[in-house]
């Protein structure tokens, strides 16, 4: 993962350090998102020299101080300060619980709806046409009838065409049976064992 000078800042506010990976921490670390690039070398991101924090973690903690700064950026701002906003802009917020992510996952989904809508306005298109359930019903039903069609005699017993001399037969469909390979293999045609 790279990380920008304003994701370090951030996350340095937030008490990592970022010291030098070296090849060996590389090759280990690498596959659990624990490396991370600035200005092209690989870091280690760490809070006490010991433990590792991991792509996702520092993904929040950045968020997180984002955030906080964005949230003091305003209030000066509407306290009527000439502050000016940090230089560093707000990535969006990585949704931490599942509500959270349910939440924001609705949201879309109606801003979606919602800008649809308004296309299909400008075109003249009625928006049950676009959402509408008939056609796709219609829809599902076209699929249905290009597939392929059960046969009538779907799992019904086969008319016999070959019986062997104890009884067994075969219906002439599928492989040929170890009985019949036998009598082949021994000179006998397929034609002697043919029913009717």
């Amino acid at each position: 993962m790279q990380l920008s000078y304003d994701k370090v800042a951030a996350a340095r506010a937030c008490g990592i350090e970022f010291p030098p990976a070296s090849p060996a921490q590389v090759q280990r670390l690498s596959m659990q998102r624990k490396v991370f690039e600035i200005d092209g070398q690989p870091h280690l991101a760490t809070r006490d020299g010991s433990f590792f924090e991991t792509a996702g973690t520092l993904e929040r903690l950045i968020a997180g101080e984002l955030d906080a700064q964005q949230q003091a950026d305003l209030a000066a701002w509407e306290a009527g300060g000439t502050a000016e906003p940090s230089a560093a802009p707000a990535p969006a917020q990585v949704a931490s619980e599942p509500a959270e992510q349910r939440d924001t996952f609705e949201d879309a989904k109606a801003a979606l709806r919602a800008e649809l809508e308004r296309r299909a306005a400008e075109l003249g298109i009625a928006p049950r046409e676009l959402f509408s359930p008939d056609k796709q019903q219609a829809s599902r039903e076209k699929e249905a009838s290009r597939a392929r069609k059960p046969r009538e005699n779907e799992g019904a017993k086969r008319a016999v065409k070959y019986r062997s001399p104890t009884g067994e037969e075969w219906s002439g469909r599928g492989r040929e049976p170890g009985w019949l390979k036998a009598l082949i293999a021994h000179g006998h045609s397929k034609d002697e064992y043919r029913v009717g």
